[in-house]
């Protein structure tokens, strides 16, 4: 696999959110360009490189398919999911990773509770992961990036609103779902960016790290083929002064 450099996007300009944990282990069903579902387990740093891709959206969170509503933990590749555009986008990637408070250092979530938004928004409890990107598409934040869409942690958005910090007491598992190209998923009441495998900084890590990365990822042949983010990752602070 190679890196495309090209497609990669600026980091947030803020302390990182993401805590250093030990090892864990990363588990992957992805549909090959042969249409053969393949699984994929691996045990790496939960370094913040592999966190964004894989510690977003907790076990639990509802989604809409063509087949009704279905928990994430149980999206296959090939599912037909409902993205924010009313489209419904082909899985073709669900990665998940297991995150112990115990041995997870500053191991901050984000919960929106039941009815938050609204009568059933969300239906359930609905917890995100700190590798979990809130989507803005405000007009004139978006006019002035000259972007359709703009991401920023998640994480950095809680005590706002209905959006509630918390820090847990057991393991939690989280997911994160890739299709063809990144897209915004409604969970939870909040828009959330899908999967955007091709990072920047990857260029500069550990050789056999990276190796371990890529090989998440069996649903591309290179990173070009991932096509490019929805729009810019901003810390929250400076989209609060663009929008002002």
């Amino acid at each position: 696999m190679i890196f495309d450099s090209a497609s990669s996007i600026s980091s947030p300009a803020r302390p990182d959110p993401i805590p250093y944990a030990p090892d864990c282990v990363f588990e992957v069903l992805a549909q090959t360009r042969a249409s053969a579902i393949q699984s994929v387990t691996r045990s790496a740093p939960a370094s913040a490189l592999f966190l964004r891709a894989f510690a977003v959206v907790g076990r639990g969170a509802v989604l809409e398919t063509a087949r009704g509503d279905v928990a994430i933990e149980d999206l296959m590749p090939g599912d037909r999911v409902m993205t924010s555009s009313g489209r419904a986008e082909a899985l073709t990637w669900r990665g998940s990773v297991t995150l112990d408070p115990e041995t997870s250092e500053d191991l901050r979530l984000t919960r929106v509770p039941v009815d938050a938004y609204g009568p059933g928004r969300p239906a359930t409890d609905t917890v995100f992961g700190p590798g979990a990107m809130r989507v803005h598409r405000t007009t004139t934040l978006c006019a002035r990036l000259g972007a359709s869409a703009v991401m920023s942690p998640l994480v950095d958005c809680a005590d706002e609103g209905a959006m509630i910090p918390i820090t847990p007491v057991a393991p939690v598992a989280f997911f994160q779902l890739g299709f063809a190209r990144q897209c915004g998923l409604k969970i939870g009441g909040v828009e959330i960016a899908s999967l955007f495998a091709a990072q920047s900084g990857l260029d500069r890590i550990a050789p056999a790290t990276r190796a371990t990365y890529l090989s998440l990822f069996p649903q591309y042949l290179h990173f070009k083929a991932a096509g490019r983010a929805m729009g810019p990752t901003l810390s929250n602070d400076e989209i609060d002064q663009l929008a002002a």
